[in-house]
């Protein structure tokens, strides 16, 4: 997708909160996803297949979305519109399961969403689907 955020997967990004003070945490962004399992459904071994979900900010400060990370090997490549969601605002994520990459019929990964919000750093969304015969 044009324009779309390009969000570093390589770079291992944990934060250390510990620090934050009373206010900050009071402060903190928010993270709401609106779900957290995503079926390709039966998928042609030669086509890919997008689905999308809303990731959400209910805090009170900038959500920033630090990293979108899928196992290798498995077909699985991840974007997402902003690499930071101002408050209460949205931003969409997009799996692309690709039929012609992958070896295996039966998918059954995950997707894991990490964010600054202090409370849930990590969020996971299982990726399920079968390829045709």
């Amino acid at each position: 997708a044009m324009g779309a955020a390009r969000i570093n997967v390589m770079a291992h990004v944990k934060e250390d909160f510990s620090k934050w003070t009373d206010k900050q945490k009071r402060n903190a962004p928010v993270v709401e996803i609106s779900t957290d399992k995503l079926d390709f459904e039966e998928v042609n071994p030669q086509e890919a297949v997008k689905r999308s979900f809303s990731v959400k900010n209910a805090g009170k400060s900038s959500l920033a979305i630090r990293r979108l990370f899928v196992p290798q090997g498995e077909g699985l490549t991840v974007t997402c519109d902003k690499e930071e969601i101002s408050k209460g605002g949205e931003a969409t994520v997009t799996v692309t399961f690709d039929g012609r990459s992958r070896g295996d019929r039966v998918l059954n990964s995950r997707l894991v969403v990490m964010t600054n919000d202090p409370y849930t750093p990590q969020v996971i969304v299982r990726l399920v689907g079968v390829l045709k015969k």
